[in-house]
């Protein structure tokens, strides 16, 4: 079983949201007709059978004990153990399914066990059950974080099957004309176009979604304004940014979207080398943390630092760029105390150390260190390139080379990553010595957010 606890959610709101939902699921006529109707709220009925207040009431203890602060493992089990019972009772009867899958989900974070309740209830549904749509979302989001969290690429699998998810979704809201519902598919289609690489849909859905007036494509426009960032097209991104962010930011007041808007307008224009613009938006997104935590040592773990993090390494990525690598340096090594042990933030650490080696054995040695522990956690091809870097320092051919041939078969097509292989070789050949110092500019690519 694996367990991701969602960040950021109160056990007292999640359990209330329950109990609406069981409420709601059960409408007036037992669990024959769903209704999770966002408009109403249906009583339950008094006089349903025995069977169906059996099974509410198992649901309900099963919340108690999984959202509890204080669950235990014991908790837990007995937990799953009541849901079971409670599906048990009525086999049959698809909302039981439905209501345990958020329930699995949204207390203990089980990714695979929902999936298996929801794919249940769709199995069980009336071809005309009002959560349907909710359903193919549910199955949809779980399949697009498994797309995305595969490394080192996206996996295809998931992300076809999440497609799938999200365009019955849509139809379903198509069919009822539910421009909200619309909005928030054609926000997570764009972000499957964009991991598929295909702009062209991604914008389309994206200018949907827009015509739609919903929120949730706010970050369908961050993701797309990174793609954009990654192929080459950054006055395209500053040009989406600044005239859809503006108007789509005001959907999202939370001091997270407003970081994320200023850092994705950063980004774009450090790559569209206007360091300037970008050094002051990245600063307008320091300044947004650190107003709502100005004590940094405060905010050490908390999601406050992740993003405090993810604003340094922007910053020194930018200093890289304008080639002052001392304030990289000491912004590198800032992201790294906030986020400890996340694989980018050693490797971006590890290369500035490399350009600014100079033969100091101390130097190379902690970027060693660095980029050996990055690549055990995470071997892509950027950070295989990082520690090949560093053997070729050591005359360390053949490792630097192997580590090389791994990228390569991850991205075969990269012909800066076949350029530096050719590199080794020759210095291995005895044509050419190992530099002093590298060219190669260790740019910034943060991954593709969820919505």
């Amino acid at each position: 079983m694996r367990l991701r606890r969602r960040r950021g959610t109160s056990s007292a709101s999640l359990l209330g949201l329950t109990s609406l939902l069981c409420v709601a699921l059960w409408g007036s006529d037992g669990f024959s007709q769903p209704s999770m109707n966002r408009a109403d709220v249906v009583i339950v009925d008094r006089s349903q059978t025995r069977k169906d207040n059996e099974i509410l009431t198992k649901i309900q203890q099963a919340s108690v004990l999984l959202y509890s602060p204080y669950r235990s493992s014991t908790d837990m089990q007995q937990g799953l153990d009541l849901i079971n019972e409670a599906i048990a009772l009525a086999p049959e009867r698809a909302n039981t399914y439905f209501l345990a899958a958020d329930l699995v989900l949204t207390s203990i974070g089980d990714y695979d066990t929902a999936r298996s309740l929801m794919s249940d209830f769709l199995e069980l549904a009336e071809p005309d059950d009002y959560n349907l749509p909710s359903a193919h979302e549910f199955i949809g989001e779980l399949e697009l974080s498994e797309a995305r969290d595969h490394k080192p690429h996206v996996d295809e699998k998931a992300l076809e099957s999440s497609e799938g998810h999200f365009l019955a979704a849509y139809q379903f809201y198509v069919d009822r004309q539910d421009r909200r519902g619309m909005a928030s598919i054609e926000a997570r289609l764009c972000t499957v176009a964009g991991l598929r690489g295909d702009l062209v849909a991604a914008l389309r859905y994206i200018k949907a979604a827009v015509e739609h007036n919903h929120p949730y494509l706010f970050g369908a426009l961050i993701d797309e304004s990174m793609l954009l960032v990654r192929v080459g097209r950054a006055k395209e991104a500053i040009e989406l940014l600044e005239s859809m962010g503006k108007e789509v930011l005001a959907f999202a007041q939370a001091i997270e979207a407003q970081h994320a808007f200023l850092i994705a307008l950063s980004n774009a224009y450090r790559a569209a080398g206007e360091y300037e613009v970008a050094h002051y938006y990245v600063d307008l997104a320091e300044g947004y943390i650190l107003g709502r935590d100005p004590v940094v040592f405060g905010i050490y773990g908390t999601p406050s630092a992740v993003l405090l993090a993810e604003t340094y390494s922007l910053k020194g990525s930018i200093y890289f760029e304008q080639g002052k690598y001392d304030e990289t340096e000491q912004l590198y090594r800032k992201a790294m105390d906030l986020e400890t042990g996340k694989p980018v933030r050693m490797n971006n650490l590890a290369w500035v150390l490399v350009v600014t080696a100079n033969g100091q054995d101390s130097r190379l040695e902690e970027a060693k260190r660095l980029a050996e522990t990055a690549v055990e956690a995470e071997p892509s091809p950027a950070f295989l390139d990082t520690l090949a870097e560093i053997y070729l320092r050591y005359e360390r051919y053949d490792e630097a080379k192997a580590l090389l041939e791994d990228a390569l078969d991850l991205e075969p097509d990269s012909e800066y990553l076949a350029s530096q292989l050719a590199k080794i070789e020759s210095a291995q050949a005895g044509y050419v010595a190992p530099s002093g110092s590298v060219t190669r500019v260790q740019k910034w690519e943060p991954p593709l957010e969820g919505l």
